[in-house]
């Protein structure tokens, strides 16, 4: 690379970045931006064994062209996290600490919690025109309204929205969703849009 990376930041949800950064030989950094580590464990009904089966071709082919052992980074599917620096953008008190599993390989004292990163004075993304903000300022300027406002995110509410997530989303990435899960309105998560999802959360 040119200029050569002197670290690699990146979403532990992939290993992908922590192999590059095992085989750059530089040091690397995750950052989450999930409710913290345990929000990335693997699923109650998949063993860490099915997991390491399903990953085994990219490990051979990993020891074989670059001597980088996959499962020495992380714990399979979503975990690959950073073994000095990770950032946490979210509040300490919120988080989700590490699972037993996770604990075999990475410490708690390896991740720091900064809150987001977001400044809304530097925010370069196109408005959406869509939104109604001043419906919603005139609401809450009226007096006597609580506004609640609800973000569930870019994926749920933008390239998820009328795609189911199971078609959307790898089956291993789902991991805590079972097919024989139990069933909202007729549709288990897999089978929901995000749609679908928005109207189950605010119809609870």
């Amino acid at each position: 690379l040119q200029p050569p990376a002197k670290v690699v930041l990146y979403d532990p949800m992939a290993a992908v970045f922590a192999a590059a950064a095992e085989i750059l030989n530089i040091p690397r950094v995750a950052v989450l931006q999930s409710a913290g580590p345990g929000a990335l464990s693997i699923g109650d009904h998949r063993t860490l064994e099915e997991m390491q089966v399903e990953a085994a071709g990219v490990r051979e082919w990993l020891q074989r062209e670059h001597r980088v052992d996959l499962f020495d980074l992380g714990v399979p599917p979503t975990s690959w996290f950073a073994p000095k620096l990770n950032l946490v953008l979210t509040a300490e008190a919120l988080s989700s600490r590490l699972t037993s599993e996770q604990r075999r390989k990475f410490d708690d004292s390896t991740f720091r919690y900064v809150g987001t990163m977001l400044d809304p004075t530097r925010d370069c993304r196109p408005s959406d025109p869509t939104f109604p903000l001043e419906e919603i300022r005139a609401a809450r300027e009226e007096g006597g309204k609580t506004i609640v406002y609800l973000s569930f995110g870019s994926m749920i509410g933008g390239v998820w929205f009328e795609t189911p997530f199971g078609t959307a989303t790898p089956t291993s990435i789902l991991t805590n969703v079972d097919p024989d899960d139990s069933a909202v309105d007729g549709k288990t998560l897999s089978s929901m849009s995000g749609a679908d999802f928005v109207r189950m959360v605010l119809t609870a």
